[in-house]
């Protein structure tokens, strides 16, 4: 049986859908380690290289999440992939956006 789950993680990997499920599981658990606020405006998109790529609403948002690095890494866990850094970047769309 550790046979299979060994193949299958290599499968996964091979095809960039460890990541997406990595990320999935990030996305739902983002507002329990952020806060209901923050998470409002951000969200977890990928991870390259052991960074973890957040999409923000705005540069504000942006440069508030910058000061919570810290804490957000000290919450980050997802699998086997070790987060090392976070790099946010405002291209979330807003609501407002949306009209």
């Amino acid at each position: 049986m550790e046979l299979l789950g060994q193949t299958l993680r290599e499968a996964l990997e091979k095809l960039g859908l460890d990541i997406t499920r990595e990320v999935g599981l990030l996305q739902a658990k983002w507002e329990d380690i952020v806060g209901k606020n923050v998470a409002k405006n951000s969200r977890p998109v990928t991870i390259k290289n052991h960074t973890l790529i957040v999409e923000t609403s705005s540069p504000a948002w942006s440069h508030r999440l910058t000061m919570m690095k810290k804490d957000i890494l000290d919450k980050v866990s997802v699998g086997e992939e070790k987060i090392e850094d976070i790099r946010f970047t405002a291209s979330l769309p807003t609501k407002e956006s949306n009209r």
